[in-house]
């Protein structure tokens, strides 16, 4: 079996290093994101801007991709929407999306109106992979299923799971989320110990006028939403839910594949979505990408390499294209000040039937 994976990962970066930087045919490797982040700066510099948000454990700059109609100007007039992939390491399908959003986004601007539009008056950023050394890590080693960061513990263990590692809610007892520092949901020191999450609130926060923060992860086919910590609603449900059933049912129009609406798929502390809704009341979800999930084993996270080379080509039906624009019309509309932000800390009244799906590792 360790045979396998090495030869999988290896014949992965040799094809990945013979493709386009903008080829979508199998995952791309750090560098061919760096490249198509690049491509398309070059490709589109007036709707363009690369910017470093920060620098990981081990030095690697964090890239975000700004695309918007003038994107070397700051306008506090048009909404911050912001797309990050791949908090965990091992959630390769989590770099394909945003990345995947980006091309089509701008590659529709001067053909579709409604892209145009969302450009126009939006700020968009890109931001494909966060965990940019566990990335790295699972790229080139045998440990294809790493799902941390590459932080050294100093106890011969390495790695803080940066999804639990926010401060809202942060190293709550008894749910997921471990103290132990080899454990793959080990929280950290304390919360917003590493530098990657330190990056993404400090980038998040200085924007002027953030609206709405989706995360991407994989695998199993959920749409989530605040909380994660408990069972409880989230103050504000109703937009919370009115925006996961609209956009699931954009996605299922497209691509014939029905995203299940959950709350969450086990307990987590530390976690993005609930932070950045308890402390800017910002739209903020949680995309569980394909395949669907298959009752415990890891094998989605490996979902191009366990078909056919022509399977491949099925990466376009897992992206949701029509995301972007029907998530930035309803930013635009969300943006109307009617949900005040205020914080809640402790939630923990139940609610019958909200349960966990059972038999589950650690993903989001």
């Amino acid at each position: 079996m360790t045979r396998y994976f090495i030869v999988a990962t290896v014949l992965c970066i040799l094809l990945s290093a013979c493709l386009d930087p903008l080829d979508f045919s199998d995952y791309h490797n750090p560098q061919r994101v760096d490249d198509a982040l690049t491509k398309l700066n070059n490709d589109y510099p007036t709707l363009t801007k690369i910017v470093t948000i920060g620098t990981s454990v081990e030095g690697r700059p964090i890239k975000a991709l700004k695309i918007s109609s003038n994107p070397n100007v700051n306008d506090p007039a048009k909404g911050d929407v912001v797309f990050v992939g791949c908090h965990h390491a091992r959630e390769w399908m989590s770099v394909e999306v945003p990345l995947y959003n980006a091309v089509h986004l701008l590659s529709d601007y001067n053909s579709n109106a409604d892209v145009k539009a969302d450009i126009d008056h939006t700020q968009i950023w890109i931001i494909p992979v966060l965990n940019v050394d566990g990335f790295e890590y699972t790229q080139t080693t045998a440990n294809r299923y790493w799902r941390k960061n590459r932080k050294d513990n100093g106890d011969g263990s390495f790695g803080v799971d940066l999804n639990r590692n926010y401060s809202f809610q942060w190293a709550l007892p008894g749910i997921n989320g471990s103290p132990v520092t080899s454990d793959d949901t080990y929280y950290g020191p304390s919360p917003f110990s590493e530098p990657e999450t330190v990056a993404i609130r400090n980038f998040m926060l200085g924007l002027t006028n953030l609206k709405a923060f989706f995360t991407y992860h994989s695998f199993g086919e959920w749409h989530m939403k605040p909380w994660s910590y408990t069972y409880s609603n989230a103050p504000g449900y109703p937009t919370l839910h009115s925006i996961a059933t609209r956009d699931i049912s954009r996605i299922a129009a497209v691509h014939g594949v029905t995203y299940q609406e959950v709350f969450t798929l086990y307990n987590s502390s530390g976690e993005a979505t609930d932070y950045w809704w308890n402390q800017k009341r910002i739209a903020a979800h949680t995309t569980e990408l394909r395949p669907v999930y298959d009752g415990g084993s890891l094998s989605g996270f490996l979902v191009f390499h366990l078909q056919k080379r022509k399977s491949f080509l099925r990466v376009k039906r897992i992206m949701p294209r029509r995301r972007p624009l029907f998530m930035m019309r309803h930013f635009r509309e969300y943006g109307s000040g009617t949900i005040q932000p205020t914080r809640v800390e402790n939630l923990h009244q139940a609610i019958p039937g909200r349960v966990p799906i059972s038999g589950q590792f650690p993903r989001y």
